[in-house]
């Protein structure tokens, strides 16, 4: 069987599950049946068969008429029928590597670039939807009338979360077709560090995400000012970078947090999580964005979890599906960072209940999101869709 895998962007190191799921698939079904394909002229390579194909098409030109047609109300869709159009003709160069049996496209916002070009190779694909591409996006009347489209001619949909699978249902795809497949989580290859190691330093409070309005910052930020009250000797420290760097900068030195919170920066997920071994509680607020814009399964709450460490965060999308509230950390209502605070300060002074969540949220990953069982099910989905006969497929776009 051979695979071609889509990603819009270079693969960041943020998205390990992207690299997790090719090696995985290498595995099965060798690495020169897999052809990484992605939608800019430069990246990271997943593997050696990747083809740069640029079918991104990000330029300006095409940005401004995106937003002119959704801004004036016009249903001309021109600037997605350009883009793929564009795409089309920049994938036409695939077919020198070899047709692929099937494809793995990541993101609904790729899946509706190339996804005609598909469909007119006959070539039967597979659509992960995430966060953004499952919430956001749809604000969009364009993107939304061409997911549609898309939902129809996918084999299959899949989702990392009940709660994404839920808003692709809302939107029109069929639930039969949507498979919730969970990100693996290596705990084989995460040691957490013992507590009696970790309660040798003072209390200390880990962040380990893009500094993003959905991934709120400023709301952990004012939370932990109030910890401070109950726990001054208290510390946290945030991995990442993002939009809002600036502005969480500016709120520390506004509220006097200098000496207590620690700016790390970005850096590579093995490293970050070295960091957030040595913390006693894992945070992290996630809210919906103004524009819509949601968290899909956030993996760093459960990676931090497989470390042995309590998480608290929010109520938001598929987060309670993996954080058991009360048992392996706390939840709280978005932009609630009053008692956010409160849980935090109750673990920070329970010791006996900080290790008992923390290792009970180790068992909930290691059961929840063995990464063996899902490559093994991306594997035999993608099986079954490359020797499935769909019909669709044969039918004019």
């Amino acid at each position: 069987m051979k695979i071609a895998y889509f990603t819009q962007n270079p693969v960041s190191v943020s998205e390990t599950f992207f690299s997790f799921l090719v090696n995985g698939l290498k595995r099965k079904v060798g690495a020169d049946n897999i052809i990484h394909v992605v939608g800019s002229k430069s990246g990271n390579r997943l593997i050696e068969n990747t083809f740069f194909s640029n079918f991104n098409l990000n330029f300006l030109g095409l940005r401004l008429l995106y937003e002119f047609e959704e801004r004036s109300g016009l249903n001309t869709d021109l600037a997605l029928s350009l883009a793929q159009r564009v795409a089309s003709n920049r994938l036409r160069k695939l077919k020198n590597m070899g047709m692929p049996d099937v494809a793995h496209v990541e993101y609904g916002n790729t899946a509706v670039k190339v996804y005609k070009f598909l469909v007119k190779n006959k070539i039967p694909f597979v659509v992960h939807y995430h966060g953004k591409d499952a919430s956001a996006e749809f604000i969009s009347p364009t993107y939304t009338r061409e997911s549609r489209k898309l939902f129809q001619k996918a084999a299959y949909v899949v989702t990392a979360s009940e709660h994404v699978k839920r808003l692709l249902v809302i939107r029109g795809c069929d639930e039969e077709k949507i498979k919730v497949i969970r990100y693996g989580v290596e705990t084989n290859k995460l040691d957490p560090m013992t507590w009696e190691e970790r309660f040798k330093s003072n209390p200390s409070l880990v962040f380990l995400g893009r500094l993003t309005e959905k991934k709120n910052p400023l709301a952990l930020i004012h939370a932990f000012k109030l910890v401070l009250r109950e726990s001054p000797e208290a510390t946290l420290s945030i991995i990442g970078t993002g939009k809002l760097e600036g502005e969480v900068k500016a709120r520390i030195r506004q509220l006097n947090l200098e000496k207590s919170v620690q700016m790390l920066g970005s850096m590579p997920q093995s490293e970050a999580l070295k960091v957030v071994n040595r913390h006693w509680v894992f945070t992290q607020h996630n809210v919906t964005a103004v524009d819509g814009d949601q968290e899909g399964y956030s993996l760093a709450p459960a990676e931090a979890a497989a470390l042995e460490i309590p998480v608290v965060s929010t109520l938001h999308n598929g987060i309670p599906e993996h954080v058991v509230d009360g048992s392996t950390g706390y939840l709280v209502r978005e932009f609630d960072f009053e008692t956010m605070a409160q849980r935090i300060v109750e673990l920070l002074q329970d010791r006996n209940k900080m290790v008992a969540f923390g290792k009970a949220g180790r068992r909930n990953i290691q059961q929840l999101n063995d990464p063996d069982r899902r490559v093994n099910q991306m594997y035999e989905l993608l099986a079954r869709t490359a020797n499935e006969e769909i019909e669709t497929l044969n039918t004019a776009v």
